[in-house]
């Protein structure tokens, strides 16, 4: 017990800009972590949207540990046989897909995406159930560029006029996404060919009660 409490007393959590993001540190993610630094991360977590852990020396299964604190794991989907992209996942795991701008001795792409860059989107938003959360983990990164931007739906819900705020109340929108791009939605589309939801055009956060603008350039 004295173990376990030292090591929620460490977690220190540091915002990182006015709207969005903290810096988490004081906790090794590799550990099993117990219920009081969870609450801590959680609570940092509704109340700045992203965090940010530096110094993290992960395998898949403490990734998978780590996120199992948030939710039930969710499976990655395969494209619809319709659809001509692909999501490439781990040879270990269908819960992680490792992105990589690296080729085997073949020349096949080991990872999904690859290079260029992906608009803004949120993870899951065209299915009926959405991620609760998404965990990014760095191996390998650039020197400059590539960078990872994130937005907040919740400043963007905040900053509506409440004129359009109002008008735009109680309405959907059709979120949709075709493996094989990686900017805006074809709007003419077959969409028996992709994954597709109508969602809430603003959505609650349960964990801070903060409305947020559901939308995305990329879906």
């Amino acid at each position: 017990m004295a173990t376990s409490l030292k090591e929620s007393s460490t977690v220190t959590v540091k915002k990182l800009h006015p709207v969005i993001a903290a810096e988490v540190s004081g906790v090794d993610l590799s550990r099993e972590l117990n219920p009081a630094t969870v609450d801590t991360i959680k609570q940092a977590w509704h109340d700045h949207t992203v965090l940010v852990f530096h110094d993290q020396d992960l395998s898949g299964e403490d990734q998978l540990r780590f996120a199992a604190n948030f939710g039930p794991i969710a499976e990655r989907h395969q494209p619809k046989a319709g659809s001509k992209g692909d999501s490439k996942g781990s040879p270990e795991w269908v819960n992680l897909m490792p992105i990589s701008d690296k080729t085997d001795g073949e020349g096949n792409a080991i990872g999904a995406l690859g290079h260029g860059e992906m608009w803004f989107h949120s993870d899951k938003c065209y299915h009926e159930k959405p991620h609760r959360a998404s965990f990014l983990y760095g191996i390998e990164v650039p020197s400059e560029g590539g960078h990872t931007k994130f937005a907040s739906l919740c400043g963007a819900y905040d900053n509506l006029p409440d004129d359009l705020r109002d008008r735009l109340e109680g309405h959907r929108i059709l979120q949709g996404y075709d493996y094989d791009n990686t900017t805006r939605l074809d709007p003419n589309v077959n969409l028996d060919n992709i994954f597709h939801f109508s969602q809430p055009l603003f959505v609650t956060n349960p964990g801070s009660g903060r409305k947020a603008l559901y939308v995305s350039r990329l879906n």
